[in-house]
């Protein structure tokens, strides 16, 4: 299956490249589609131990306290990521030096501080808690609360990254070093200590990977920033930037919480249970989203460039190829999910086996979601952030609605029926949009 997804992935690449994008742009995808399939390969190990581990109940306890945790890091992060994309990117081109080391410096400070605001405040609430009630999943959580400040900073080194067009390289850290860390310890423990693990303690080893990963990303940023930026005197633009988060922030937070809502929901209407084999069959069907990643990834700063320059007609080719290159491959990715369900979802243990509709649910929604292509990521890219927002926020409410009348009866199955229909819902408004102000077809040809 990877030598196909590959083979389709170089044929479309080569279209692009011969319209718009530079063999550098080519290789740093290919890169970039390495990385990710070796993340992949690393993250299903890690999905089988621990679902092995701790089995359906266990397993859904941690993806329930990593949701609260993700749900907190969207104001942490505070739209700060995206921001830093496309101001790096168009600054860069502009040779504005003493601008992107401005918004470096602010961006990473606001986010630090608010990171070690929610956490320490977070951590308090979670220690009362604590205190009154030796619950395993309020251990699980408030050892998870120590990922914060990490977490916002890595976003925004991924995203600086992004923004210098060096996407694959910055990526290697929460991607390969992050997994590799997390995968050893878990092995170990399998191996070798497996009647003594606890979920808590299966969240700290989590916690070690991310901190591992973090300093040394951090040390391949500082060996990556232009040497211009060693002697520019910083600009500031707090107030428009601050603006522009806010906007960034609460569109994120509406992406995270479409997102996670479905496991809260899941926690809060039916069981823990059925949050494991949810997350379980979400992890299968991410294999869809490798491409979209990928390619998002390194088109995200050529989208604002491009749109800088006002030059529609390339921007017109650029996503349209890049469809082209995320349809040929959801495609065949979701086939073979939905053949092979029963044996994939086996892999993780004879529990999660119920989630065979769960996941081929899910895999018709991102494949019809992909072929609109990247409207939401060209929406955001050109400026039209507040657009982007109304349409999560449409989504979210109707995301809200669906698992409430789904998830009591259906259980798992409606929050996948809820996944498949708020994400077609939302890919298409956004698609009407992206017709209508920037006159782009949202279409693969």
């Amino acid at each position: 299956m990877v030598t196909d997804v590959s083979r389709r992935l170089r044929l479309s690449l080569r279209l692009v490249a011969g319209h718009s994008l530079r063999k550098k742009s080519v290789l740093e995808t290919y890169r970039t589609f390495i990385i990710k399939i070796v993340s992949l390969g690393l993250t299903f190990l890690t999905s089988i131990l621990l679902a092995r581990l701790l089995e359906a109940e266990g397993y859904g306890t941690y993806a329930y306290a990593l949701s609260w945790v993700n749900l907190l890091g969207i104001f942490s992060i505070f739209g700060l990521d995206r921001l830093l994309i496309r101001e790096t990117s168009v600054n860069i081109e502009k040779k504005n030096w003493r601008r992107v080391k401005g918004i470096l410096k602010w961006a990473n400070i606001l986010s630090l501080g608010i990171a070690l605001f929610l956490a320490s405040s977070a951590a308090l609430i979670g220690w009362y808690f604590y205190k009154a009630e030796n619950s395993i999943t309020i251990k699980t959580l408030w050892i998870a609360l120590i990922l914060l400040p990490f977490m916002s900073i890595t976003a925004l080194r991924s995203a600086t990254m992004q923004g210098l067009h060096k996407v694959a390289l910055g990526q290697i850290p929460e991607d390969i070093v992050r997994p590799v860390f997390f995968t050893i310890l878990l092995g170990i423990t399998f191996l070798f200590f497996r009647d003594a693990v606890t979920t808590p303690l299966v969240m700290a080893f989590n916690v070690g990977g991310y901190i591992g990963a973090f300093f040394i990303g951090l040390y391949i940023l500082l060996k990556n920033l232009p040497d211009e930026l060693a002697d520019a005197k910083p600009v500031y633009d707090g107030k428009n930037w601050l603006k522009a988060a806010m906007i960034l922030c609460f569109l994120g937070a509406i992406h995270i919480v479409n997102r996670e809502v479905r496991t809260l929901m899941l926690g809060l209407l039916s069981s823990l249970e059925d949050v494991g084999i949810y997350t379980v069959a979400l992890r299968g069907a991410d294999l869809i989203l490798l491409p979209i990643n990928v390619i998002n990834a390194v088109i995200a700063s050529k989208f604002a460039s491009l749109y800088g320059n006002k030059d529609m007609e390339e921007l017109q080719r650029v996503f349209t190829l890049s469809t082209r290159a995320i349809l040929a491959i959801t495609i065949p990715c979701a086939a073979i999910l939905v053949f092979f369900s029963d044996f994939i979802l086996g892999i993780f243990g004879q529990s999660f086996l119920a989630g065979e509709k769960t996941l081929v649910i899910i895999c018709t929604g991102y494949v019809l979601s992909g072929a609109m292509g990247s409207v939401g990521l060209l929406l955001t890219m050109t400026g039209h952030e507040s657009l982007a927002a109304r349409a999560v926020i449409y989504s979210l409410l109707f995301n809200i609605f669906l698992n409430l009348i789904l998830i009591p009866p259906l259980g798992s199955e409606g929050a996948a029926w809820s996944t498949a229909l708020t994400l077609v819902g939302l890919s298409g408004t956004y698609a009407y949009w992206v017709w209508k102000n920037l006159k782009i077809k949202p279409l693969p040809f």
